[in-house]
């Protein structure tokens, strides 16, 4: 497509969520067509909206048509029309292939509202199977994000609404979370801690913060429902100290009324803790936790359990309280949207270094936020050419953290806008 112009088929909330979402694409734009456009076109976009039928004029029959409505039915039938118009199949394209094309020539700059900014990489306890204990290859470090950079950062870059902090570490051990947590209230920054934390430890001051409405969620990973069986993964942790500090936090919820932060419990599902779920979930409920089961990052434990599950539906008998296979929304296969995090949130380390997602561990992007600005590394020419191949589906560039990702599956779609 180069770097051509396109008509859009649709000016309603989906293409007007794609002009906040992504500056510069209505560069890219000539006009566009609106079942609702008066006959003098409606003027609050950058560009002219006219209705349908300027399309049948045959003048525009070779320039490319983006379908900006969502229903796929709706687009059927809108494909249809433009056909008959005398606009060519081929020349009708989806918003994915547009924004992708806008990012590879640089017409489009990503500003994302949320980002994910790893502030501890540190941890307590010694769990079986984290890449930050068994493998040798990583490169995340150990460190934490000051209350300094956590502050400039913000301040640098005040678009953003939201920050994740939790990925390779554990949060609540920062020395410093309360200051952390006080200076994005002070911002209005919603927090989220939903990559997860073991939640072993929590100060007073903490969890005072956290009932303040600015930690949204907060996502506790506990892989059984009695210390044996907890412990055989999360080495060192101590399960009733989670229970406690749980329903210490459910006191606060309570006496200051909010629903904030919402607690999910983050089941990872392995041989040995099978036998916990029903007393997990029944524990979830007393605690008010939505629960979410999660396959093993280790392949065969996984597999393991795959079978043992499919065996236990097999024999329709005792399976009840086994989460389900396949499309089970209680249950991921660890196939997320990481790529998503690309555009949407990309992930930071604690020592500035752009990530991309958090499934990123081995490498990075050779860029660093806190030295090179973020949204300079964002827009990187080698970051949004990936981010336009992720769109297409294609194949990872060389020598980008992506290159070697295993998680990266061109028939399956990776990334959505």
């Amino acid at each position: 497509m180069a770097s051509e112009r396109v008509i859009l088929y649709g000016v309603g909330r989906r293409c007007r969520r794609f002009l906040r979402e992504y500056p510069g694409c209505e560069n890219s734009v000539l006009f566009a067509v609106d079942k609702d456009a008066g006959d003098e076109g409606i003027s609050s976009f950058s560009f002219a909206v006219y209705k349908p039928e300027v399309l049948n004029s045959g003048k525009y029959y070779d320039i490319p048509v983006v379908i900006t409505v969502a229903d796929p039915q709706t687009v059927h039938d809108i494909q249809k029309v433009l056909v008959n118009y005398g606009v060519s199949e081929n020349r009708i394209i989806t918003p994915k292939a547009w924004i992708a094309d806008c990012l590879e020539n640089g017409t489009v700059y990503l500003k994302p509202k949320a980002v994910r900014l790893d502030i501890c990489s540190l941890c307590q306890l010694n769990c079986r199977d984290c890449y930050m204990r068994i493998s040798p290859a990583q490169t995340i470090g150990s460190g934490l994000v000051t209350v300094s950079q956590f502050c400039t950062f913000l301040d640098e870059n005040p678009f953003i609404r939201r920050v994740e902090l939790s990925n390779s570490g554990e949060p609540f051990i920062h020395p410093h979370l309360h200051e952390i947590l006080a200076e994005a209230e002070k911002r209005n920054i919603e927090i989220t801690i939903d990559n997860g934390t073991n939640f072993n430890y929590v100060t007073d001051e903490v969890l005072s913060s956290l009932v303040n409405g600015t930690v949204k969620k907060i996502r506790v990973s506990i892989d059984g429902a009695s210390q044996d069986v907890y412990s055989v993964y999360r080495r060192n942790g101590n399960f009733e100290q989670v229970i406690t500090n749980i329903r210490r936090l459910n006191a606060l919820k309570r006496k200051y009324g909010t629903v904030y932060p919402q607690l999910i419990w983050q089941y990872v599902l392995m041989k040995h803790n099978l036998c916990d779920i029903e007393k997990a979930e029944e524990l979830a409920k007393e605690l008010g936790m939505i629960m979410e089961f999660k396959e093993s990052w280790n392949v065969k434990e996984a597999s393991a359990v795959r079978e043992i599950l499919q065996e236990k539906a097999a024999e329709g008998n005792g399976g009840n309280h086994l989460p389900k296979q396949q499309n089970n929304v209680h249950i991921s296969d660890n196939s997320v949207f990481y790529c998503e995090m690309l555009i949407h949130s990309p992930q930071i380390n604690w020592d500035g270094r752009l990530l991309g997602c958090c499934n990123v561990y081995r490498s990075d992007w050779g860029l660093n936020v806190f030295e090179n600005g973020f949204l300079n590394c964002i827009n990187s020419p080698i970051y949004l050419k990936t981010c336009a191949s992720l769109l297409r589906n294609g194949n990872p560039l060389p020598n980008t953290p992506c290159e070697k990702c295993t998680l990266w599956n061109p028939k399956t779609k990776r990334l959505d806008i």
